[in-house]
């Protein structure tokens, strides 16, 4: 089977739409399947995203351009599926590619637009789903909701038998802001936390274009401060770390996975919704960027008591096998999981 996958990335809307469909195209691959990535030309679109698919250039400078680029690349090599993970394509753009395409999947997380598609996945923590896409999607479209179809690449879950609870309070931080973080939230965060001594110290995350990184190289010439730049360790990051600083996006799954307790930084309006529901649940606290001292605060009164509970929260939202319920159910394969 054949499966083409229309996203991009860019310093504008971050990498987690590229990261969580490349981590379904490994599922899809690991059960037959040839994937093939379509992408806009974009100065800072980061190819090292998609790993070693196939990855072909569309003409969009407009919606519409774009859709005929697609149609024609669909016509020439016929993928049975198309899947859109887009905010900036609408469903003119679907009802355009449905014409040439058997089965029309869409990645969505905020509810906010009708779909014309086959199937729609959105894992967000939602307290009624179907009431929020009610009038949205057409009447046989197929939906997955929630986090238990979370697309998080297969090393997640590998390592999840392989953590602790955290329960011996704040040794060793991590912070990550997304492969983006264009506000330089990197930068805040290592400011707010001057001065505050770690025993294991902190790990940073950035993507390799971030807009300060020779600021924070400067900065991360400690020998309690470690910068990683694009690297492919995230989850092993995870798992050593007590406590997460970080945003809203792909992130807080691949936190909860690992029961990685977060402080979230919500960093677009996208991420609000989710951002709340994961406080509610008691997995993370939401923080703001105006008062450094709260940070500090937050961070050396965590106990591990506090550590433990929400640890164990995050444990049971997520379980890292998503990708592979969905890659399942798309190739019509007779599943367990």
């Amino acid at each position: 089977m054949q499966i083409a996958i229309r996203a991009d990335s860019g310093s504008d809307i971050g990498s987690g739409h590229l990261l969580r469909c490349r981590a379904l195209a490994l599922a899809l691959r690991k059960r037959g399947a040839a994937i093939d990535f379509l992408h806009a030309r974009r100065d800072d679109f980061d190819k090292h995203l998609v790993g070693d698919f196939p990855c072909h250039l569309v003409k969009a400078e407009t919606e519409a351009e774009d859709a005929a680029s697609c149609r024609s690349w669909a016509a020439r090599n016929r993928p049975d599926w198309l899947l859109v993970d887009h905010y900036g394509l609408s469903i003119e753009w679907q009802r355009q590619l449905r014409e040439v395409v058997p089965r029309l999947m869409a990645i969505e997380d905020l509810a906010n637009r009708p779909h014309q598609v086959d199937l729609l996945l959105d894992f967000t923590l939602r307290s009624d789903p179907e009431l929020d896409y009610q009038g949205l999607l057409p009447a046989d479209c197929r939906t997955l909701f929630g986090p238990h179809y979370a697309l998080l690449r297969p090393e997640f879950s590998r390592l999840r038998d392989h953590c602790r609870i955290r329960e011996r309070g704040v040794r060793r931080l991590l912070l990550s802001f997304g492969g983006a973080d264009d506000t330089n939230l990197s930068g805040w965060a290592l400011d707010a936390l001057e001065g505050l001594e770690l025993v294991e110290g902190i790990d940073l995350l950035v993507g390799s274009h971030h807009p300060d990184l020779a600021g924070l190289q400067r900065r991360c010439q400690r020998s309690d401060r470690r910068l990683h730049i694009q690297t492919e360790e995230v989850a092993e990051l995870m798992r050593q770390a007590d406590l997460a600083i970080g945003g809203g996006g792909m992130m807080g799954w691949e936190r909860c996975t690992l029961g990685l307790p977060a402080l979230i930084v919500v960093q677009s309006e996208d991420q609000q919704a989710n951002a709340e529901a994961l406080a509610q649940t008691g997995a993370a606290q939401i923080i703001t960027t105006d008062d450094a001292e709260a940070l500090r605060r937050m961070i050396t009164t965590q106990t591990a008591e506090s550590l433990s509970a929400m640890s164990q929260r995050a444990f049971k939202i997520v379980d890292g096998l998503g990708a592979q319920r969905v890659a399942a159910l798309m190739l019509d394969t007779e599943s367990n999981l």
